[in-house]
């Protein structure tokens, strides 16, 4: 996958991720979404417009316990 052509992507799915309370890496976002993606037989699915749908299409792969990751 090119991470360039869907870096602005990527970045809005980490940043649905922190409004919601999940601080995750560039690579758990691109992660998220390509589940996302595939779990709708895509490839790269086009993003909702506000945070809040795409929170919505990502957050079943969160558990309730809020997630902190470190940057590598």
């Amino acid at each position: 996958m090119n991470n360039e052509l869907y870096a602005s992507d990527i970045r809005k799915v980490a940043q649905a991720a922190l409004l919601n309370g999940h601080c995750i890496t560039y690579e758990k976002a691109r992660e998220c979404w390509e589940n996302y993606s595939d779990s709708m037989c895509a490839g790269w699915m086009r993003l909702p417009e506000s945070t809040d749908d795409i929170w919505n299409c990502i957050s079943g792969q969160f558990s309730e316990q809020k997630e902190i990751v470190e940057s590598e």
